[in-house]
């Protein structure tokens, strides 16, 4: 059995629903507010989206579910499934449109629905309405969004759309209706730093996040850094310098938050730059720096709720 350094999505979901939970990707008919006339968005993005692996959109959504339960079924004998309703902004068209769809997808053995969107594309009415279709389904309803980096200067760099403020002000609107929320970090965008990679896990605990899903800067086909990359203006990412951030992210995240995913991976296909480190041996990588630091996930989580008057003793003095 694995030691256990970090708190991982397997272990919380056979806590909660004991046993295994697969997510089931449903492609729908949406694009992102971020992609100018070429198709693209965010300077690492793929023409494609996030959702690779994911089943036409031309197939009804009851369509592309069934085929996807059937594979999880035959390949990994999964009786539970989480609707992930990944590609582009799944939010970025009316609350009532997105709810009709919901509403209109199977929902046997469903557990959850999972939405992937971008923190410009909530609002304090979409979640209300959010929240009342959770009520409806009776299934929880997890929002997962993309900040990326806390650096507002990189984030205005890879043309990201939208700064710190906006994820802010998304979490405090989801929060504010009870929705659990999930955000996507790259540790190693060109410009960052380690300490970008400790903020981003700081602002993360101090928002209550529940869930964190942690990747390195891949290279997709078609996205502008595939092509800054192929005219040698940008290196290829160093896995060591991601394992190091990732070591560095958990020691200081706050212990109960669930670590979705610790390394990206890309179909190879669909990569632009071949000689990458496989995700299982960056995972490895990062498992094996925590254990030569004596690092558990959470053991520098030490800044929260007033750390000055703790180091001071004034925490003693109240009532």
């Amino acid at each position: 059995m694995r030691e256990r350094l970090y708190y991982p999505v397997s272990e919380y979901y056979r806590e909660k629903y004991g046993q295994k939970v697969y997510k089931l990707p449903v492609n729908l008919p949406v694009t992102c507010p971020n992609k100018d006339a070429d198709g693209r968005g965010c300077d690492y993005c793929s023409p494609l989206g996030a959702g690779f692996e994911s089943f036409t959109n031309n197939l009804s959504f009851g369509e592309q579910i069934r085929r996807n339960r059937e594979f999880m079924h035959r390949k990994y004998k999964a009786e539970l499934f989480i609707l992930y309703l990944q590609n582009f902004s799944g939010t970025f068209q009316p609350a009532a449109r997105l709810a009709e769809q919901i509403r209109s997808m199977p929902m046997e053995q469903i557990a959850e629905i999972a939405i992937a969107t971008r923190p410009d594309c909530i609002s304090r009415s979409y979640a209300k309405t959010l929240r009342q279709l959770q009520e409806e389904l009776e299934r929880p309803i997890t929002l997962e969004l993309g900040l990326q980096t806390p650096n507002y200067r990189t984030l205005a760099n890879i043309h990201r759309g939208h700064t710190l403020a906006e994820f802010l002000d998304a979490v405090l609107a989801l929060r504010g209706e009870g929705f659990g929320v999930v955000a996507h970090m790259i540790l190693d965008l060109p410009g960052d730093t380690m300490e970008d990679a400790v903020e981003g896990a700081k602002i993360l605990s101090a928002l209550g996040i529940g869930g964190v899903k942690l990747h390195s800067l891949y290279l997709a086909k078609g996205s502008r850094m595939a092509e800054q990359y192929e005219r040698g203006e940008l290196p290829l990412p160093d896995p060591q310098v991601y394992i190091a951030r990732a070591a560095e992210f958990l020691a200081v995240v706050r212990p109960d938050m669930v670590i979705h995913r610790i390394a990206g991976r890309i179909p190879e296909e669909f990569s632009a730059a071949a000689g990458g480190m496989s995700w299982w041996k960056i995972r490895d990588g990062i498992e094996a720096r925590m254990r030569k630091r004596g690092y558990t996930q959470g053991c520098k989580c030490d800044y929260l709720d007033g750390k000055a008057l703790r180091q001071a003793g004034f925490e003693e003095q109240q009532e």
